[in-house]
C-alpha cells in the first residue's frame, strides 16, 4: 500500500531563467528560435529542497522574423488538483531525456523531464518540465521515498496528488 504524495506547482518565480524553443508536435523544434522563460518552485510535502520547474511554453508560429518578446500561450494556468497517472514507457520529444516516463495530469499536460542545461533550448508545449541536471531523477525517488512504493503501484493506488496554482502567463523574451 503506497502513500500519498503531495505535490504543488506553485506561481512562485525562482528569478532564473531557462531556454526553450516553441514547438508543436509536427514540426518539432528544428529551426525554431530560442526565448528565455522564468522558471517556477514545485514543492514536495516532505521534501525539504523544492525543484525548478517551467511551466508554460510557447506554440510554433514560424513568424519571421521572430519577435523579440512572446506571451507564454500554452500551459495549466488556472488552479486544479489533479491525480497523477504514471506512463512508464513515455519519453521526451523535444530534447535528449535521460530516464524515460511521465506524470499525466490532463490530457496531454504532463509532468516530465525537462533540460538540465538553462542554456540546452528544448520545446515545451505546455507540461510541467522538471528542469537541472539529475534533478529529474531526484524528483521520481523523491515520490517513490514518500510514497514508499514503485512509481506504478503509486499511480495506480491514485497517490500522487498534483495542486496547480493560479499563474499569470509570462513573457519569453527572444535570446
Amino acid at each position: 500500500m503506497s502513500k500519498k504524495v503531495i505535490v504543488t506547482v506553485t506561481s512562485q518565480v525562482t528569478g532564473n531563467m531557462w531556454a526553450l524553443s516553441p514547438y508543436n508536435p509536427q514540426q518539432g523544434v528544428i529551426g525554431a528560435p530560442e526565448y528565455l522563460v522564468p522558471t517556477y518552485k514545485l514543492k514536495v510535502v516532505g521534501e525539504a529542497r523544492d525543484f525548478q520547474v517551467i511551466r508554460f511554453g510557447i506554440k510554433r508560429t514560424n513568424v519571421s522574423p521572430p519577435p523579440e518578446t512572446r506571451l507564454c500561450d500554452v500551459g495549466l494556468f488556472k488552479e486544479n488538483t489533479y491525480t497523477g497517472t504514471w506512463l512508464p514507457t513515455y519519453r521526451v520529444h523535444s530534447g535528449s531525456g535521460s530516464l524515460p516516463g511521465a506524470w499525466q495530469l490532463y490530457g496531454n499536460f504532463l509532468i516530465h523531464e525537462g533540460s538540465p542545461d538553462p542554456n540546452d533550448a528544448w520545446g515545451t508545449y505546455g507540461c510541467i518540465e522538471v528542469v537541472g541536471r539529475n534533478e529529474w531523477r531526484r524528483y521520481l525517488r523523491t515520490i517513490t521515498r514518500i510514497g514508499e512504493a514503485q512509481l506504478n503501484q503509486i499511480s495506480k493506488q491514485k497517490n500522487l496528488i498534483v495542486h496547480i496554482k493560479a499563474a499569470a502567463a509570462p513573457i519569453a523574451r527572444l535570446r
